[in-house]
């Protein structure tokens, strides 16, 4: 009986799976319905897995048996976010390092294709940042708000993890000579959440870089300028120490 079912559902699964409609998170029930429903409650829609669960609160000891039993470490809920984000996200280097050394992808995407050195970076967990980004995290994907892990960072005021990813980045020779097109824009949003937030050290942090406080981002606003609307004096200050323009 058992064999029946199972056929049954494989054939359901192929039927289901050439449609074009399915959710992220459909798709992962149908190619994985084992181990993503491992020990998972029927009365809950909240979690994918257990692995999920295990990894947004912080239960390491659960999520290195749930990896052992065999659970799918590329899960993801029904924001795409995978175990490895949600772990990323809690600061759990022991729940990161398991994921990873079980194969789970350091540079897994959500729906809004944030990564999990962008949720590390976020709330400042400076070892799981280092530990991503030692497992070859790209440190400059974008997501769907053009957002990177060190904008959030920067807007978060996140500092050591700042520092931790411009030291990363700075290896890259368009990066320390700031010649590069893409990379002058992520830099230049990064001052200009800072300076919003008046993230002060954060703020200086980026001009000691040779940041020029002067550019103008593409709507027309400056640092300067954000600065002032938002009435952070000390952050005008170390702006025009740094020769922004206040014309």
């Amino acid at each position: 009986p058992f064999r029946l079912v199972l056929a049954d559902f494989k054939a359901l699964a192929t039927h289901l799976l050439a449609t074009s409609s399915l959710s992220v998170f459909e798709r992962t029930l149908l190619t994985s319905p084992t181990a993503a429903l491992l020990d998972v409650p029927l009365d809950t829609d909240g979690y994918t897995s257990a692995l999920l669960h295990a990894c947004d609160n912080d239960l390491d000891n659960l999520v290195l048996r749930l990896i052992k039993l065999g659970a799918a470490v590329d899960v993801t809920d029904n924001d795409g976010a995978t175990a490895l984000c949600l772990s990323a996200a809690t600061g759990s280097l022991a729940g990161v390092h398991a994921l990873l050394t079980a194969g789970a992808c350091v540079n897994a995407r959500t729906l809004s294709l944030a990564t999990p050195l962008y949720f590390a970076s976020e709330m400042d967990w400076t070892e799981v940042v280092a530990h991503l980004l030692a497992h070859n995290a790209t440190p400059d994907a974008k997501t769907t708000s053009n957002s990177t892990a060190l904008c959030v960072a920067a807007k978060n005021g996140s500092r050591s993890s700042v520092h931790q990813l411009i030291r990363h980045r700075a290896r890259r020779p368009s990066f320390a000579t700031l010649t590069k097109k893409a990379t002058m824009e992520e830099l230049m949003l990064a001052l200009c959440l800072a300076c919003e937030r008046s993230h002060l050290d954060i703020v200086r942090d980026l001009l000691a870089i040779g940041l020029n406080p002067n550019l103008v981002m593409d709507n027309g606003v400056t640092p300067l300028y954000l600065a002032c609307q938002m009435g952070h004096k000390d952050i005008v200050q170390a702006l025009c120490m740094h020769g922004a323009n206040p014309n």
